[in-house]
């Protein structure tokens, strides 16, 4: 890039424009590890401002509970600037509570469900993510569906050899589309 580069400081009073040494100490000591693969220090391009606005809005969903919102936020933000590491770090942390989230509204065992999808989206995101977040998805869409939330209801009648609760099929075949929404499910 050519040209001068300042820092601004805009958490202050009056016109700050620290050098970036100062930054690698304040206000902690920043390591190499915090330095590689991420955007500190650095001009941001626009794809890079949008996508720390995307993770930065995937926080604030996740803080209000809106773990499904929050994901595809981190995945945009990471298909956005998938160099940046702290984005699919960032991702990885959202995906935990979520999983949680679910496994308390639908406790295991529960129907084996086979996803079919096509693994276009978000072509910068590791596959494993790809699976976790398809997974999650279609989680929090059975967990909606009217037969699934009865069939979880205390008392749960479960069936004696799967373990499964009553009324509920052993597989449900699930179809998305290239959005990764469900178009339809078999089995219920």
């Amino acid at each position: 890039m050519r040209g001068e580069r300042l820092n601004l400081e805009c958490t202050s009073k009056g016109f700050h424009s620290h050098p970036d040494a100062y930054y690698l100490r304040w206000p902690i000591l920043a390591t190499n590890r915090d330095l590689f693969g991420t955007y500190f220090l650095k001009t941001l391009t626009p794809r890079e401002e949008l996508s720390g606005f995307l993770i930065q809005r995937a926080y604030c969903l996740l803080h209000n509970g809106r773990h499904r919102e929050a994901v595809e936020a981190a995945c945009y933000s990471h298909e956005l600037a998938p160099h940046h590491r702290l984005h699919l770090e960032t991702l990885d942390r959202f995906i935990r509570p979520w999983y949680a989230k679910l496994q308390q509204q639908l406790p295991p065992p529960r129907p084996f469900v086979d996803v079919h999808w096509p693994a276009r989206r978000f072509l910068n995101l590791p596959m494993t993510f790809k699976r976790e977040v398809v997974c999650l998805k279609v989680m929090d869409h059975l967990s909606q569906e009217p037969r699934m939330q009865a069939a979880y209801r205390q008392p749960i009648q479960r069936s004696p050899r799967t373990g499964i609760p009553l009324g509920l099929p052993e597989k449900i075949v699930v179809h998305c589309d290239e959005e990764w929404n469900i178009q339809n499910t078999t089995g219920f």
